[in-house]
């Protein structure tokens, strides 16, 4: 999908927070870059009734706001451009191993296990079909707001000699905001696509980490920014 087309619907942000500031210059370089898509599963993306274990709010939010739309044409673009599509899936093992927190813990993670979310194996924590992963791309799992933590990611990505990073995910206030704050510190480069991303707290959440906490950490852009700057670009698969 073009540019133009995802022009149309636009951001999260509203109009007006966008129209205050000059847009940021976007320059890919293929070779050195990753897109990030994190935890983008089908308990965030398709509410089913006797599956999924939270209710359909954020999935409906997120088909209001064309996420999964906006980002399978990131995906599909920067595939033909030969950049690397790295996913990240959060799970947990029976009994929550990995988890942190116990019943003396904090109330919002005392419930999560309560309500048994995000087990390991079940379709709930599956990437989303429409995105799903292809040969050659990377997937690894996490268990923390990171996606960075206790897993390959990083070293995989120096590997190959990544230093940029095109950051997709769900949710803003999680997985979104304690990557670009880990991956800065690790000395990537990061862009934050603000329409592929959204918050379980709603638009208003959403906003204000977009405006007043990721800019410290990355550069904040939307999809059809980086389809543009992606068209300039030369480099084929």
């Amino acid at each position: 999908m073009s540019g133009e087309a995802l022009e149309k619907g636009g951001g999260i942000m509203s109009e007006d927070s966008k129209a205050t500031k000059k847009p940021p210059e976007v320059i890919i370089h293929p070779q050195r870059t990753a897109v990030l898509i994190l935890h983008m599963m089908n308990e965030q993306l398709h509410y089913k009734p006797g599956v999924t274990v939270y209710g359909p709010e954020f999935a409906e939010s997120n088909k209001e706001w064309r996420i999964l739309e906006k980002t399978k044409a990131i995906i599909d673009a920067s595939r033909e451009k030969g950049i690397l599509i790295a996913y990240v899936r959060m799970f947990y093992r029976p009994g929550y191993p990995e988890h942190p927190m116990d019943e003396e813990g904090m109330p919002a993670k005392v419930r999560l296990r309560k309500l048994g979310v995000y087990k390991e194996g079940s379709w709930a924590t599956e990437i989303a079909e429409e995105i799903k992963p292809q040969a050659g791309d990377i997937v690894v799992n996490n268990h923390t707001p990171s996606a960075f933590n206790y897993n390959e990611l990083d070293i995989i990505l120096r590997n190959k000699n990544i230093r940029y990073l095109v950051i997709a995910g769900l949710s803003t206030k999680t997985v979104v905001l304690g990557t670009a704050i880990d991956a800065n510190f690790r000395g990537y480069y990061n862009y934050i696509l603000e329409d592929c991303c959204n918050s379980r707290g709603g638009r208003a959440e959403h906003d204000m980490f977009i405006t007043h906490v990721l800019p410290a950490h990355a550069v904040i852009i939307d999809s059809r920014q980086y389809l543009q700057a992606l068209a300039k670009t030369h480099q084929k698969a």
